[in-house]
């Protein structure tokens, strides 16, 4: 198990991958057009806030401070471009996860587990958008 000095550091690292896409799938889904496509986004986007959340609450839990540290990517008007950079993201997040898991603790496994899972379903939702737009 990691000490909580980096536990706490690769949680921030976390909270860095949920806000680029707290940020991002609310924008791109006021540029999108397919209803089905943009009404996703927007409760991906929600639920991205969940994580933040979730992530920012066991930051300071362990005694850390959330770093709300976050780069935003210039935008994207193509949807095929926009939906392969969150397939992308959301895969660097679950490989990131994964990682994670096996270093913490078993509290902060377990809701990390969720996060993981929810951020698959995210990634499974993306790929069946991207193909169908072939």
């Amino acid at each position: 198990m990691q000490q909580k000095d980096t536990v706490i550091f690769n949680l921030n690292k976390a909270l860095q991958l949920e806000y680029f896409d707290v940020f991002s799938y609310p924008r791109e889904a006021n540029l999108i057009k397919d209803n089905v496509i943009k009404s996703k986004f927007e409760e991906f986007g929600l639920m991205e806030i969940r994580h933040a959340d979730l992530l920012s609450q066991r930051i300071l839990a362990l005694g850390g401070k959330p770093i709300w540290d976050f780069h935003l990517l210039q935008g994207e008007n193509d949807l095929k471009k926009i939906i392969s950079r969150h397939i992308d993201y959301e895969q660097r997040a679950i490989d990131f996860y994964a990682d994670l898991i096996k270093e913490v603790d078993g509290q902060t496994r377990i809701f990390l587990r969720g996060i993981k899972s929810e951020e698959e379903a995210h990634l499974s939702q993306l790929k069946e958008f991207f193909n169908s737009l072939k």
